[in-house]
């Protein structure tokens, strides 16, 4: 089954959003579900790749530690992509 692209762009809109959002709780959920559909988009996810580095370079340059290891953790988990 594949998605179209309009749902691509609403999905990496959502996780970034819901990433960008998030408490300290729920962190590891987050983390594993972004690096999920972001694995699962492989390739298709290289459009959306801009987006992501500017959240992730926003968050490296916050002033909490929390804030810059989650971001690193996001790193990790969507390398491969």
């Amino acid at each position: 089954m594949s998605i179209g692209g309009l749902l691509e762009e609403l999905l990496i809109d959502g996780i970034l959003y819901a990433f960008q959002e998030q408490t300290s709780d729920d962190a590891n959920v987050m983390l594993n579900g972004f690096g999920a559909v972001v694995n699962a988009l492989g390739q298709r996810v290289k459009t959306y790749l801009p987006q992501i580095c500017g959240t992730i370079k926003w968050r490296l340059n916050n002033k909490s530690a929390k804030v810059r290891q989650q971001a690193a953790d996001l790193i990790s988990r969507i390398a491969v992509s």
